[in-house]
C-alpha cells in the first residue's frame, strides 16, 4: 500500500510539473497572435475545463512581439529582448529563462506615454504554474504629450496561478495543460503640474500556454480610480496566426528584402523569387495583398494610414519574412 501511496505521489508531481510555463524560445523572427474579442467580460471559475464555444466574437485584435532591434526605439532599452506592438503601442520586454519583465514603453501623440525602468518589472517568473505568488513593483518617471511632460511613476505586478487543465476557444480549437492566474498591474502617474496622480488599474484573468510570448486568453478589467473604464476578453485565435513554419532561415540569410522602414508613399521589394506579401494593421484585419515579382518591385501606400502594420512576405519556395512597418 505504502508504494501504491508513493507511485500515486510521483504521477502527480510529474503532472504538476508538466503543467507550468517556461522560457517560449521565440523563433528569431518573433511572433505574430491573432485574437478574438469581446467588448465585455466573462466569469471564469476556479477549475477547469473551461470551455469558450459558445462565445460570439465582435471584434479581432493582434499583438505580435518581435526582436528588439525591429523597432527604431529599440537602442534606448538595451536590456530588452523584444518589442511587444499592438495598438497602444510598443511595449519593450526581456524574455529568459528567469521569467517575463517589462523595461517601459513607448507611444506617440498628444496623450503618449513614455516609460524607461532603469530596474525592468518582473511581470511573470518562470517556472510559473498553479501556485505561483508574485509580486513585483519599480519606481521611475514618465513623460507625456508631444511637448513632454515629466512626472513620478510607479509600476506594480501581482499575479496568483489557481488552476490548470483544459480550454476551449471560440473557435473550437482546444488546448490542454493551460495554465490560469489572477494578475492586477497598477500604475500611478504623478504629480502633475496642478498636483494631481493618476492611478490605473488593471484586473485580469490570464490563460497561460507553453511557446506562446503573451496569455491566450485575457479577461480584462481597468479602472482609473474607482471607476470601470474599460474591459474586454481576448482568445486566441490560433488558424490566424502569422508564423514562420519551424527551420526557416534566419532573417540574415533570406533572400527577401523590404524597404524603406519607416515608409512615406512606396514600398521596395527585392527578391529573388516570386513572392507574396500580406500587410495587416493592428487588429489583424488584412489591408494590402499584393503578388511580388522575382527582382525589384514597387507598392503604392499613399492612400495607408499612418500607423503601424504587421507585413508577412512569404516566396515560392517557403521562405518567410515577416515584421512590424511603420507607415509615415
Amino acid at each position: 500500500m505504502k508504494t501504491s501511496h508513493t507511485l500515486l505521489f510521483s504521477i502527480a508531481l510529474l503532472s504538476l510539473h508538466a503543467q507550468s510555463i517556461t522560457d517560449p524560445n521565440l523563433p528569431a523572427e518573433g511572433m505574430v497572435m491573432n485574437f478574438d474579442q469581446i467588448d465585455d467580460t466573462i466569469a471564469v471559475s476556479n477549475a477547469g475545463p473551461w470551455d469558450f464555444s459558445t462565445i460570439n466574437p465582435t471584434a479581432s485584435y493582434t499583438m505580435s512581439v518581435f526582436p528588439i532591434d525591429s523597432s527604431s526605439n529599440g537602442f534606448a532599452y538595451p536590456a530588452a529582448t523584444h518589442v511587444l506592438v499592438s495598438a497602444t503601442g510598443e511595449f519593450f520586454m526581456g524574455y529568459d529563462q528567469n521569467g517575463i519583465t517589462n523595461h517601459g514603453r513607448f507611444s506617440s501623440g498628444f496623450t503618449g506615454l513614455t516609460t524607461n525602468y532603469s530596474t525592468p518589472l518582473t511581470l511573470i517568473p518562470f517556472p510559473f504554474d498553479a501556485n505561483t505568488a508574485h509580486v513585483d513593483s519599480i519606481s521611475s518617471t514618465a513623460t507625456v504629450g508631444v511637448v513632454p511632460i515629466s512626472a513620478g511613476f510607479t509600476d506594480k505586478a501581482e499575479v496568483t496561478g489557481i488552476a490548470t487543465g483544459e480550454v476551449t476557444m471560440p473557435n473550437g480549437n482546444t488546448y490542454q495543460n493551460a495554465v490560469v492566474a489572477r494578475a492586477k498591474r497598477t500604475q500611478v502617474t504623478g504629480p502633475s503640474p496642478t498636483g494631481n496622480f493618476l492611478r490605473l488599474e488593471e484586473n485580469s484573468t490570464i490563460f497561460w500556454l507553453q511557446g506562446y510570448p503573451l496569455p491566450v486568453i485575457e479577461v480584462l478589467y481597468v479602472f482609473q480610480g474607482d471607476s470601470l473604464i474599460f474591459q474586454r476578453s481576448l482568445f486566441l485565435h490560433e488558424d490566424s496566426v502569422i508564423q514562420p513554419p519551424v527551420g526557416i532561415a534566419s532573417l540574415e540569410n533570406m533572400p527577401i528584402e523590404l524597404f524603406p522602414n519607416p515608409v512615406g508613399n512606396t514600398l521596395q521589394i527585392n527578391t529573388g523569387r516570386a513572392a507574396y506579401l500580406s500587410l495587416y494593421n493592428t487588429k489583424g484585419e488584412l489591408v494590402v495583398a499584393h503578388e511580388v515579382a522575382a527582382g525589384s518591385t514597387s507598392i503604392e501606400l499613399s492612400n495607408l494610414k499612418k500607423g503601424i502594420y504587421i507585413y508577412h512576405i512569404v516566396d515560392d519556395k517557403g521562405n518567410v519574412l515577416m515584421n512590424q512597418l511603420l507607415k509615415e
